[in-house]
């Protein structure tokens, strides 16, 4: 369970770094916002800081499990529909910006949804040591997910089609291992 919990952890903060780190050339080189890109990942930030508040709530009553499996199966399904979108528009389509607008919130709300559920369980197990646990699980969590998004960044070509195939990519692999973990560990 570990050893799940902590792939999950992995794979949600793919997605998150992987957006982070291509979100101002999307901005910028697609769309030609860069210099409002600060209030429009402003107005993103804001957007996605509810998401923790949510998960407070539905937590309590649907564990954490299942909140992960929720977020993490909206994220592959939002990820589908986009990049149809994406492989069947241009970028400066009517709606183009709207719509990616849309799915970076989407992205990063669902990263506020699944981050602590993944620790969580993670470290379910290791109460007795749960400092130490914590910190070898975030590390190595954090270590893997720059490595597997460095690439996506790196594979920025103008296009959202890097961002939306590593989204779609990392969430699968991320809702496979949620589902993989036993419900009564």
């Amino acid at each position: 369970q570990v050893l799940l919990g902590a792939a999950i952890q992995t794979f949600v903060l793919a997605v998150l770094f992987s957006t982070l780190m291509q979100t101002q050339s999307i901005f910028d080189q697609i769309f030609g916002l860069g210099d409002s890109f600060p209030i429009w990942f402003g107005a993103i930030a804001l957007i996605s800081a509810l998401a923790p508040v949510l998960n407070s709530m539905v937590v309590v009553r649907l564990g954490m499990r299942e909140v992960l499996k929720w977020a993490l199966a909206v994220q592959v399904v939002t990820a589908v529909l986009f990049l149809i979108m994406v492989l069947s528009r241009a970028p400066d389509a009517p709606g183009m910006f709207a719509m990616t607008f849309v799915f970076l919130t989407v992205i990063f709300f669902l990263a506020g949804l699944s981050i602590g559920n993944a620790s969580a369980i993670a470290l379910e197990p290791m109460g007795h040591m749960s400092g130490l646990a914590a910190s070898v699980v975030t590390a190595l969590s954090t270590l893997l997910s720059a490595v597997l998004a460095a690439p996506v960044a790196q594979a920025f070509d103008g296009t959202l089609q890097p961002l939306v195939v590593s989204v779609l990519t990392f969430g699968v692999f991320g809702l496979v291992a949620t589902l993989a973990v036993k419900k009564d560990a």
